[in-house]
């Protein structure tokens, strides 16, 4: 059985995870003493374009900072619905719901009689194209089903191949993964299971070659790109790679070690770098990104609706529309892992701490306020139990004439609201009110 976990939300307030961990320790002191590796090349003809405009900061509140306990060395974070799951070494994910107060849980697994009953050390945690939870693990891959993980059916098919990384593109009867594994590459698409053969992708050319036979080469990463195609990662260069026409183009070479990687909907693929965040875009061009350093590495990514968030050592850098936002504060000792939620907001996982910087969009009332007053208020105004006024706090306009006052009543820790003797409110529980009014009491 695994430890209890006990979520506590401290409310400090401040101005797709990474599957390297021990490269990335080993390469913080390496690129902290040489100051990464400025020798990017590109072989697509067009150049590289270097970028190192510095971020604009625009550092954001942190105010649930999730204290985990039992989870220090984690190092496995992705955002899914309805909460944020963490997967640690010794093989359990735990999900952590995004609503304040609520207790995190282990996803149970869920197995037939003869399939793995435990995980195993976990070394992958992404989300598929529909944003289902994928473990990749010593046991095989899970998917999540029903509330919890299950073996996923695709595990017959790998020829005893161990999955270190995945990624895909697209959803339900159009998704293709592509698999990195201890014997090769391999891609599925339309139920098959095709091994990939990049012995040779320095060259130009990929081939299709056997299911559970070994290739030769070592892919450090597999990026899904577009159907048929992906971007692959060998030895600090990065390849185009074409299945269909068994292609390969050289994209970027020289950058060092490769800490992360991360694809966007529209095809871009993002690589965390000791020399900093290589992009290639949709057009097939190819951008180096320093974010106003002397190649100061990226050490994990997350895709965004709209780009990427890139974690360095000067903070979390989000990067939407070609503009460049430092929204978290430097770190003394980098987190292990960021991923995005639904709302927008950032969350870093660092030594068994997860902490939540509100990037996102506003709370609505509708969605996130009225929800907490008819928890939380609602049972003595409605009817004046407690000697309450009768207020009807769910109604927009009653929050938003009565919003000063309800804050001030919030933060008093003498004459709190509600009474200590109905309920104590952290002021972790209470700050989505204060977010409200800070972004406009919207709707």
């Amino acid at each position: 059985m695994p430890p209890e976990i006990n979520v506590t939300l401290s409310g400090r307030v401040g101005s797709r995870s990474v599957p390297f961990r021990s490269l990335l320790l080993a390469a913080l002191v390496l690129t902290a003493c040489t100051g990464g590796n400025a020798d990017v090349d590109v072989h697509t003809g067009k150049g590289v374009t270097r970028v190192s405009t510095a971020p604009t900061a625009h550092v954001a509140p942190h105010d649930d900072v999730v204290g985990v306990d039992g989870l220090v060395g984690a190092s496995f974070v992705a955002a899914r619905t309805p909460g944020v799951s963490v997967a640690t070494d010794a093989g359990v994910v735990w999900n952590i719901p995004l609503t304040a107060g609520s207790v995190a849980a282990p996803m149970a697994i869920l197995a037939a009689t003869g399939e793995p009953q435990t995980l195993g050390a976990v070394h992958f945690l992404s989300l598929r194209g529909a944003g289902a939870l994928v473990v990749a693990a010593d046991n095989g891959l899970f998917t999540e089903n029903n509330g919890g993980l299950s073996p996923a059916p695709l595990n017959a098919s790998l020829g005893g191949a161990k999955v270190r990384s995945l990624d895909s593109y697209g959803a339900d009867g159009g998704e293709e993964l592509w698999l990195n594994t201890d014997q090769g590459l391999l891609q599925v698409a339309a139920g098959q299971v095709v091994a990939v053969d990049a012995s040779a992708v320095d060259q130009g050319a990929v081939n299709k070659g056997t299911v559970g036979g070994k290739d030769g080469s070592t892919i450090d990463a597999v990026v899904a790109r577009s159907p048929g195609r992906a971007v692959l990662v060998r030895g600090g260069a990065a390849y185009d790679v074409d299945l269909t026409h068994g292609t390969s183009t050289a994209v970027a070479s020289g950058f060092g070690a490769l800490f992360g990687s991360a694809h966007g909907a529209d095809g871009a693929v993002y690589l965390a770098t000791a020399a900093g965040l290589v992009e290639y875009g949709a057009d097939a061009k190819t951008r180096l990104f320093t974010f106003g350093g002397a190649n100061l590495a990226a050490y994990a990514l997350a895709p965004t609706p709209g780009g990427v968030l890139a974690l360095t050592a000067a903070g979390v850098v989000q990067m939407n529309a070609n503009a460049l936002t430092r929204v978290t504060e430097a770190v003394d000792t980098l987190p292990l892992g960021i991923t995005a939620d639904s709302t927008g907001d950032v969350w870093t996982l660092k030594s068994g701490t997860l902490s939540r910087w509100h990037v996102g969009l506003p709370p609505s009332f509708a969605k996130d306020v009225k929800p907490f007053f008819e928890a939380h208020c609602m049972v003595c105004h409605a009817t004046g139990t407690n000697n309450a006024p009768v207020l009807n706090f769910t109604d927009l306009a009653t929050a938003q004439a009565q919003l000063t006052e309800i804050v001030r009543r919030l933060q008093n820790t003498a004459s709190p609201m509600p009474p200590t003797a109905q309920e104590r409110l952290s002021p972790t529980d209470y700050q989505v009110v204060i977010r409200w009014q800070q972004g406009g009491s919207l709707p």
